[in-house]
């Protein structure tokens, strides 16, 4: 008994060691990954992240340092890639993931493939070999899902031509992008096919490039949406900014049906085309939008082609070269308790709110316009049914009714 315990001791001791029996996966400790900015750790991370799936699950932790990965990597099911951010950064620092695979090309496989249940957290991506030019390089999506349940929190992307994509694949259900910064230049995170996601705190702002002469940002202001949506039922956003793009947030039928959802306290800042453009709406649940603001050449445009309902309450459009704040051509359309604060200029006569779609309620808003006789609502001929009452309007409540024999509007109680 004594010798066979002796052989099955030293058979044990002999053995390839099983790393990580809690879990727990270091990339450099155990992997031999090299934070030096050169070595290429392609290898070494996927091997980590193998390890983990093998093992059921676990944590694959990346210390401080400047890892080159020039490949793409998976993070499978159940496997979570952490770095040792709890917040994002703002700079290049902390654990810092370099990548040059897909150089030249949008359409390449993404840096990164996330699998059910998966997650990415307290990392920075950065391209080391993107240019800053206009047009910059492009490069494929760092981000793509390929599962439900993902987890993409507490990271910076700087200068990613496309951010996170999480509707190519189908079925990215239930998931979370929480605590993300970016500077994307292209398209910054793309949701569809999906149902019950969250973003939140969400911000693309120009971290790599402050410097308004920098040529991206006239690239990002003619290129760039910051979140585009398409099939993404009851989807949940808080708190999501962009600045200096050219749409911040875009709804549409992406080739597999229009979405619905609530933004709630989201703010798409100095847009040089349209803060919010809904193209496509989900004819049941359609899309709300409560707290959000605008600074943008067209607040937002509702585009004839959607039939869904859109509602708006407690926003605040603001004047960024504007004619009119809400441009609505489709739909039915209410508009609650929002502020709307100067538009057109000393030569236009652009109404506030245009609506040419189906039906539309406004009530309870306030406009404020330093020019007199401006028109704060003007119904046009394909709208049917309208309310337009209890609204405060500075400098005359001048409402323009174009609308055609049997239609049924509604209109008073509005100050001057």
């Amino acid at each position: 008994m004594r010798k066979l315990s002796i052989v099955l001791l030293l058979a044990w001791c002999l053995a390839p060691i099983a790393y990580a029996a809690n879990g727990v996966y270091d990339v450099v400790a155990d992997y031999s990954a090299v934070g030096d900015g050169t070595t290429n750790n392609t290898t070494a991370f996927q091997n980590a992240l193998n390890q983990a799936s093998s093992d059921g699950g676990g944590l694959v932790t990346v210390p401080t340092g400047d890892f080159l990965l020039s490949g793409t990597i998976s993070i499978p099911a159940n496997v979570t890639l952490q770095g040792v951010f709890v917040a994002p950064s703002r700079w290049v620092e902390g654990t810092v993931l370099l990548t040059t695979t897909g150089h030249g090309s949008s359409g390449a496989t993404p840096f990164i493939t996330m699998g059910d249940s998966s997650g990415l957290v307290g990392v920075t991506v950065e391209h080391p070999s993107q240019t800053h030019t206009n047009p910059p390089v492009a490069y494929p999506w760092v981000v793509r899902g390929n599962g439900s349940h993902i987890t993409i929190k507490n990271v910076l992307l700087l200068r990613p031509y496309q951010g996170i994509d999480l509707g190519t694949n189908s079925g990215c259900d239930y998931h979370l992008v929480e605590n993300v910064y970016m500077q994307s230049l292209n398209k910054g995170v793309m949701i569809d096919q999906c149902k019950g996601g969250t973003m939140k705190n969400i911000h693309q702002w120009p971290f790599y490039s402050p410097d308004p002469e920098s040529p991206y940002w006239p690239y990002m202001e003619n290129n760039c949406y910051g979140f585009w949506v398409g099939d993404a039922e009851d989807e949940v956003g808080y708190n999501l900014f962009t600045i200096f793009l050219k749409y911040g947030m875009m709804f549409d039928d992406l080739g597999n049906g229009e979405g619905s959802g609530t933004y709630t306290s989201c703010y798409m800042d100095i847009v040089n085309v349209e803060g919010i453009r809904i193209e496509e709406a989900n004819t049941t649940k359609g899309l709300t939008f409560i707290d959000c603001a605008t600074n943008a050449r067209k607040g937002c445009y509702i585009a004839s082609s959607n039939s869904g309902p859109i509602n708006m309450t407690a926003g605040g459009f603001y004047k960024h070269d504007t004619d009119t704040h809400i441009d609505a051509d489709g739909g039915v359309i209410t508009i609650n308790d929002c502020w709307f604060c100067d538009w057109a200029d000393n030569t236009s006569s652009a109404p506030c709110i245009d609506v040419d779609a189906h039906g539309v309620i406004v009530s309870g808003c306030h406009f404020r316009i330093a020019y007199a006789s401006r028109t704060k609502v003007r119904l046009q001929s394909n709208c049917r049914a309208a309310v337009v009452a209890g609204n405060r309007m500075q400098s005359g409540a001048n409402i323009t009714d174009n609308t055609t024999s049997g239609s049924d509007v509604q209109i008073g109680l509005n100050t001057g």
